[in-house]
């Protein structure tokens, strides 16, 4: 099986490296690889990076039964902390926490486990910031690749890339929401999953 990361954090170091120092990453980044029957991945608030883990974790996206790769993205493949990892961009672009892949899908993974409130609104909030943090990755990785001239499509179809925010508790839909929602799943073609198992 032929899988595009190496083509994928081979441009990104080269790019970022030559040209943008600022933007190199914090720590070296690796691929973790996701073995059955179940793998854990979850966000370390200390060293700002996800990890994955055979051990049971309560705050952790569960991978069940999927031979696939892991990447940390916030902190691994950008730097933590980095105000914009898009050079010809002069505003701030958020991040999602990490990806996971194999030859067949490619999901976007947002963690907020984090929240401690059980308040509708409040959950909403952190949920909105999710889907920013998804929104403007999945855009700028989608723009990175064209501008490299292999785009993603070349390996996912957008059938096959997701993308899941996990949350303790997740808040309440309306219509607002759900249109949302909508528009995201407009602007990226994928829709968002609110599950902490995977596939």
């Amino acid at each position: 099986m032929c899988f595009p990361h190496k083509l994928w954090l081979k441009e990104w170091q080269i790019y970022n490296n030559q040209k943008h120092d600022s933007i190199t990453c914090k720590e070296k980044y690796h691929i973790d690889k996701i073995v059955p029957p179940v793998a854990y991945i979850y966000d370390d608030d200390c060293r700002h990076r996800c990890f994955v883990s055979k051990i049971y974790n309560p705050k952790a996206l569960a991978v069940v039964d999927w031979k696939a790769f892991h990447v940390c993205v916030d902190g691994g493949l950008i730097r933590y902390g980095c105000k914009s990892y898009m050079p010809w961009s002069h505003f701030s672009k958020k991040r999602c926490d990490s990806m996971v892949f194999d030859d067949k899908d490619l999901w976007f993974i947002e963690f907020k486990m984090n929240t401690t409130t059980c308040l509708d609104n409040q959950l909403w909030n952190n949920f909105k910031d999710g889907i920013q943090q998804l929104r403007d990755f999945i855009c700028n990785f989608r723009c990175k690749m064209l501008r490299k001239r292999t785009p993603l499509h070349r390996y996912y179809s957008l059938n096959h890339q997701h993308c899941t925010i996990c949350m303790e508790r997740y808040p309440l839909m309306n219509t607002a929401r759900n249109t949302y929602l909508e528009q995201f799943r407009i602007e990226t073609g994928i829709k968002v999953q609110q599950m902490n198992r995977i596939p």
